[in-house]
């Protein structure tokens, strides 16, 4: 055999461990991505640290971040649904309160929710983590922007991400602990 011929082999032989190391790598890599979190399109974070995050970055932002800061804590026209029972204050609506057993009686209640641009969800016992929220029932509203969880229980952001089903990204998903004293 020849040095020329052995050389060729033996450069055969690299490339087709290069390329089953690379395959190895590829799918070890796929694999773990679900694990890391890379499969969620959404992130949840909680308001407070979202207001300072958010007034610390370009002005744009500053303004969002004011008008959601004021959609949380100031008055506006809303709708409250608790206990599939709905009350309305004020026309159009810019705020609508769900406590969470009913989220799925919202597309069924036949809302003017053309102006709402957050939902605030109501999240009273820890057994109602066991439900998820399918946030596609606000697919047909494109002014909602900021989806809102208040829990009145000690909780954890990993917690709440097992909660949340939603196949839009363009949400902002805020939360807060709010445990009654």
């Amino acid at each position: 055999m020849n040095s020329k011929f052995k050389i060729k082999i033996m450069g055969n032989q690299a490339k087709t461990k290069k390329s089953k190391s690379s395959l190895v790598l590829i799918v070890m890599i796929s694999l773990l991505l679900p694990f890391l979190g890379f499969s969620q399109d959404f992130k949840i974070i909680e308001v407070n640290e979202y207001l300072k995050r958010e007034s610390m970055s370009e002005s744009r932002s500053i303004a969002k971040t004011i008008s959601v800061k004021s959609l949380i804590k100031d008055l506006h026209p809303s709708i409250y649904v608790n206990n599939g029972s709905v009350n309305t204050y004020g026309k159009p609506a810019k705020v609508l309160f769900v406590d969470a057993k009913s989220i799925s009686k919202v597309r069924d209640l036949n809302l003017d929710m053309s102006q709402v641009e957050l939902v605030t969800i109501k999240i009273n016992k820890k057994e109602e983590l066991s439900t998820p929220i399918d946030l596609s029932i606000f697919s047909n509203y494109p002014t909602i922007k900021v989806i809102y969880l208040t829990v009145s229980f000690d909780c954890t952001v990993d917690m709440l991400n097992n909660l949340i089903k939603t196949d839009k990204t363009g949400y902002t998903i805020l939360y807060s602990v709010e445990k009654p004293s």
